[in-house]
């Protein structure tokens, strides 16, 4: 039986003031060992201006983590609305989305699915 997991990074976040944060740290498709390596990400956005950079790690402990990057989707000049995946693949524990030169719109979620 094949099994679906979808995890949150953002969820409904309008522009307020705050051009760049750091999104919630969730498991990505081999945390637990062995399920995986192929995760997509989703990206839902309204009138949005910046970027979001995706970042993961191999390290067990979120904390002390080297992150790097394995996605990118956004615009500092242009409004993007649209409803836009990436596959990205990748033996990595967590996962997490950077957003900075955030300016404009909403970020209606961003999740991860394996």
């Amino acid at each position: 039986m094949t099994t679906y997991t979808t995890q949150t990074l953002v969820a409904n976040v309008v522009y307020s003031g705050t051009n760049a944060f750091v999104s919630n740290v969730v498991p990505a498709a081999n945390y637990y060992g062995g399920q995986g390596a192929i995760q997509t990400i989703l990206y839902d956005l309204t009138n949005f201006q910046g970027l979001i950079t995706v970042q993961a790690t191999l390290n067990d402990l979120q904390d002390s983590a080297p992150w790097f990057d394995i996605a990118t989707v956004g615009d500092v000049g242009n409004a993007i609305t649209q409803v836009t995946s990436n596959t990205v693949i990748g033996n990595f524990t967590w996962i997490r989305a950077e957003i900075t030169d955030f300016v404009a719109g909403n970020i209606n979620v961003i999740s991860a699915s394996y």
